[in-house]
């Protein structure tokens, strides 16, 4: 518009089509948006009721051309039976699933149900001397078997349901959108560039010329070529080691935070911080650290759920009985009553007391033992520490994915407790444990908490030899890390991709793809009965 209408009209022209370019390059982030949603993760359910049913369109031609040139990601595994369809589920839908709070063990009822459904009209045709051939197949399986290498399956499906949820993924596959960036955009540039080129320059500064040639060269490589730029980022940083998806394990030490806030320097910048309502900070294990735990667990809990994991409830490591899936009946034989009876606790009360003791027997273990220096001690004792201190962070940082209702204020209070038993910040190891001794043997009013603790950190140092302590104490965490990640519900954990996602997450995956029970099968599905699997019986003679 300040242009006047004597210049050259190739200039105004050029600038004209940037600017078209512009518009169409933003248009897609609303269009991004409506598509990159956590119901989108939901669509696969469609597919196991027998349809392949597409979302609603609003958006005119565009999506027409998608529907008519783009097959919706179809990633199960699927036979032919005379023009019947069956699918079966795989990794990737399960995970969808889960994430948008869907339960697999509806999924596998319904898929029963159309098969016992599909028994019976096959055997009434033959009744009928139907001479059609129809081949009957077994029942259907969602829950397949899961092996060693799924966590790295797992987190690679993770990175798919962050593409669908947080980017642009959903539209960047669409052919409007590979028509717009491949053929389009390029002709615009094109044009644009070649205006500038063709155009009247006289009066104008070459320097300012130059320059402009430098923009538009660089705007369009920039537009044309923004996919292959995000990939060569990813694959440096992935190159340089940064950390995926959950590929991290915050730890949060209780009485560390509590020396740290006695420390004069620290004291009031911690505590006029927590006024503000602002996080303490907390440390983010290393890579070697999340390496040597994640495929430690993963690996005994592929181990230790391999024969029984189909509707294995999780919530049983707190009986002692052979029903307890994380320990062992020669272990449970070595549990005394404050471990019984610390297990058997509100979940959050449980967690805290667990990691305090955890935190005393590792100060008085025997000085000849240290984490990862190799060995089953070494093994246990570094993931029960490890576990502990990510279970005290969930308690901390993330109240409503370690489980529902948990109350932070319980470690607010034991850390409240801990400032005024320790009182001075400088106490080596040996005077802090003799503070925290002395004041678990105070009156039970006054340190409730921290007298549990005390009690049960004695009760496990009486554990011989030390490889069976720190195992009993491992298999205890790795109840409360499992169980409190089945109980999560999935739309947190999707939600924490967002952020970086969390371990919890992973090992939520195993147990779901393994067939253990979720917060979601408990609320969807009943418990098994006599009754159901009389009905059935009926419905198949």
């Amino acid at each position: 518009m300040s242009w006047p209408s004597s210049g050259d009209r190739r200039l105004l022209a050029s600038a004209i089509l940037l600017f078209v370019v512009g518009i169409l390059s933003f248009s897609e982030k609303p269009w991004a948006l409506r598509r990159a949603s956590i119901n989108r993760l939901a669509a696969v359910s469609s597919r196991v009721h027998g349809r392949e049913r597409q979302p609603r369109r609003r958006w005119g031609l565009l999506t027409k051309l998608e529907d008519k040139y783009i097959n919706w990601p179809r990633t199960t595994h699927h036979w032919m039976t005379d023009n019947h369809q069956d699918q079966v589920l795989s990794d990737g839908d399960k995970i969808h699933m889960i994430l948008s709070d869907m339960s697999l063990f509806a999924a596998s009822s319904d898929l029963t149900k159309r098969e016992l459904m599909r028994q019976v009209e096959m055997r009434r045709q033959r009744e009928e001397g139907n001479t059609v051939q129809i081949q009957v197949e077994g029942e259907v399986e969602v829950l397949g078997p899961l092996s060693p290498s799924a966590e790295m399956g797992s987190r690679r499906w993770l990175r798919k349901a962050f593409g669908l949820i947080y980017t642009r993924v959903n539209v960047a596959t669409t052919p409007a959108y590979l028509a717009f960036h491949f053929l389009l955009v390029p002709a615009i540039h094109v044009a644009a560039i070649t205006l500038f080129a063709a155009s009247r320059k006289r009066g104008y500064d070459p320097t300012d010329v130059k320059i402009t040639y430098v923009v538009l060269f660089v705007t369009a490589a920039l537009d044309v070529l923004a996919k292959s730029i995000r990939q060569l980022l990813y694959r440096a940083m992935s190159a340089a080691g940064v950390p995926q998806l959950c590929e991290t394990l915050p730890q949060y030490n209780l009485i560390g935070s509590a020396r740290r806030r006695m420390h004069p320097a620290a004291s009031w910048l911690l505590k006029s911080a927590a006024r503000l309502g602002l996080e303490e900070y907390f440390v983010c294990g290393g890579e070697k650290l999340y390496r040597r735990v994640a495929g430690f667990i993963m690996l005994d809990l592929v181990g230790a759920l391999y024969s029984r994991a189909i509707g294995l409830d999780l919530a049983t490591y707190r009986s002692f009985t052979g029903s307890n899936w994380a320990m062992r009946v020669e272990l449970q034989q070595r549990c005394g009553p404050m471990v019984r009876g610390t297990l058997r606790e509100s979940f959050d009360k449980s967690v805290l007391i667990w990691h305090i003791a955890t935190d005393l027997c590792f100060r008085r273990r025997s000085p000849r033992r240290w984490p990862g220096a190799g060995g089953g001690t070494g093994d246990h004792e570094e993931c029960t520490l490890a576990i502990s201190n990510y279970m005290a962070y969930l308690l901390n940082f993330r109240t409503d994915m370690l489980l529902t209702c948990s109350r932070r204020h319980l470690l607010t209070e034991a850390l409240e407790d801990l400032e005024s038993i320790l009182l001075r910040p400088d106490l080596d190891d040996t005077a802090l444990l003799e503070a925290i001794q002395k004041a678990g043997e105070s009156e039970r009013h006054k340190y409730p908490l921290i007298q549990d603790a005390c009690k049960l950190s004695d009760e496990l140092m009486e554990v011989q030899p030390e490889e069976t302590r720190w195992e009993l104490m491992y298999r205890a965490w790795l109840g409360m890390l499992c169980y409190s990640a089945s109980m999560c519900r999935g739309y947190l954990h999707a939600k924490s991709l967002g952020e970086g996602g969390e371990f919890l997450s992973l090992v939520w995956l195993i147990l779901s793809l393994k067939g253990a029970k979720t917060l979601a099968d408990k609320i969807q599905m009943p418990e098994p009965d006599v009754t159901t699997q009389t009905d059935e019986n009926m419905i198949i003679s």
